[in-house]
């Protein structure tokens, strides 16, 4: 695992806690997943707990991950319990690392901590300022994930902790990726490194409404065109494209004068692409309009589609290809806790509402192979994970393009 892998996913997580799910229908009214979890733990390992809270933001944070892969919230029930089932996975193997972490004695020193928060909250900021809040502080951001700086923290250090421990993991089993490896999986996926088109875009945007779903304003829709067209008359005046961004651009990137830098055409609003489609470098578009409001773009550069910088994608794949190994070192290490009796109990409801939700049959195991009957453990009845529950299985890994 890189060295920034863990305070992504702690920042990713921490980021759609604030951001991403404010705009979200009410899972807890649709969500068959979420209508599975308990009162209390989600689950336990060597008596201790896994709050319910941590599996839900890591939930909602895959969840969104697949409705942003299928373009749409609409989520099916299958989708959403696979995705659950490899939440509760993750959850199960970082307490198991934290623990072995622990045991041996692994720290994480407050110069490698301080590191490590500092480009986590450098990424939250970008987050956040994508999702339309600028210029938050520090002390802002936490506030809206509902955090205090003490618990982010420790939840980062914990994080780096089960890093450190999947990096020693790894070392013991001497994992190594070979050249012809790297080689065979590009070829297999060449494909998948194709560069697309691409295009590099600085923008002037002026809002109309905060949402598409917010009611249409004659008056600030009219206030709204009055000002981009004042924006674009100081451009083409012969002003700085960048200085009437950052006087007048309401769009996240206004502080970097509009600058979105070079995206793939599937990246950018389909507005601009068929603008940006007649246009030659240095050309300014007209007034655009969207749901969201007005417009104008000026077009940078244009890349056409080509095959991916062999060295920058063999460099991706090496690292793909070690992550995997390592992957599957960690699972076979947590299974040793997974198979001693008692070790491990689970108390999130999926195994029922597998069963009792047409279509989901095939994500439960053999009956015949689990165990006859549960543990009591307090007033709640907690049997020890089903395959379905420990190990449920990864989704296909599709190349990243580097």
């Amino acid at each position: 695992m890189s060295k920034t892998v863990a305070g992504c996913i702690w920042a990713c997580v921490l980021a759609a806690s604030m951001v991403s799910w404010s705009q979200a229908p009410d899972l807890q009214s649709m969500d068959l997943v979420l209508r599975s979890v308990p009162d209390g733990p989600i689950a336990k390992i060597n008596g201790q707990n896994i709050a319910k809270e941590e599996f839900i933001s890591l939930y909602q944070t895959e969840l969104l991950a697949v409705t942003s892969r299928v373009g749409s919230k609409n989520v099916d029930d299958r989708l959403r319990v696979e995705t659950a089932l490899h939440s509760l996975r993750t959850l199960l193997q970082h307490e198991i690392l934290y623990q072995e972490a622990i045991k041996r004695k692994l720290a994480v020193s407050e110069k490698e901590l301080d590191a490590q928060w500092k480009e986590a909250m450098t990424r939250l900021e970008t987050t956040v300022e994508r999702a339309g809040d600028k210029d938050l502080s520090e002390e802002d951001i936490l506030k809206k994930a509902g955090k205090t700086r003490e618990e982010s923290r420790a939840e980062l250090r914990k994080s780096l902790l089960i890093r450190k421990m999947r990096d020693q993991i790894a070392a013991e089993k001497k994992i190594t990726v070979s050249d012809a490896d790297v080689a065979g999986f590009y070829e297999k996926n060449k494909a998948e490194f194709k560069q697309p088109e691409r295009i590099h875009i600085e923008q002037i945007f002026v809002a109309a409404r905060k949402g598409p779903r917010d009611p249409d304003d004659p008056k600030k829709k009219e206030q709204a065109r009055q000002k981009i067209e004042q924006a674009l008359k100081r451009v083409q005046a012969g002003e700085s494209f960048s200085a009437v961004a950052k006087a007048m651009s309401d769009a996240p990137d206004a502080s970097k004068g509009g600058d979105m830098g070079m995206l793939p055409v599937t990246q950018l609003p389909p507005i601009y692409v068929k603008a940006a489609a007649s246009m030659r470098p240095g050309d300014i578009s007209g007034i655009l309009e969207s749901e969201y409001g007005f417009h104008f773009i000026r077009l940078v550069e244009l890349a056409s589609a080509s095959d991916a910088d062999p060295q920058k994608a063999h460099a991706f794949i090496r690292s793909l290809l070690m992550a995997q190994e390592s992957d599957k070192a960690v699972a076979e290490f947590c299974q040793t806790t997974f198979d001693t009796p008692g070790a491990v109990e689970v108390y999130l409801q999926l195994e029922k509402t597998i069963a009792t939700t047409p279509g989901l049959e095939g994500l439960l195991p053999d009956r015949n192979q689990q165990e006859a009957g549960p543990k009591k453990t307090g007033n709640r009845s907690a049997s020890k994970p089903s395959d379905t529950e420990k190990k449920p299985e990864s989704r296909a890994k599709k190349p990243v393009k580097p």
